[in-house]
């Protein structure tokens, strides 16, 4: 076996929103891949020394990447937002009735 980092491409699928994400990873394993993309993705995007809070996106905030959504649609998410629960649904009002 030859024993060199390889560019591994790597998927992944919430399961519960069905939403996946996919990334690249370098290494001789595809655990060592694994662990690089996915630190990658959530490495801040150019970090500064202001040590401010940025959105994800801005420069010193956390890196968004490319959702696929169940229909088909992209949307951009930081790794953080990816990785939620869904909200549970909000339970409508009952009403009731007194005699």
């Amino acid at each position: 076996m030859i024993d060199t980092l390889k560019l591994w491409p790597i998927t992944v699928t919430h399961p519960r929103t069905m939403e996946t994400v996919s990334f690249l990873g370098q290494g001789k394993t595809v655990l060592e891949a694994v662990t690089d993309g996915a630190k990658n993705c959530s490495e801040a995007f150019r970090p500064d020394q202001s040590g401010a809070a940025h959105k994800p996106g801005e420069k010193g905030g956390p890196t968004r990447v490319a959702v696929k959504q169940p229909d088909g649609t992209v949307v951009f998410k930081s790794m953080r937002e990816f990785e939620a629960d869904p909200k549970p649904a909000q339970p409508e009002g009952e009403t009731l009735e007194f005699a």
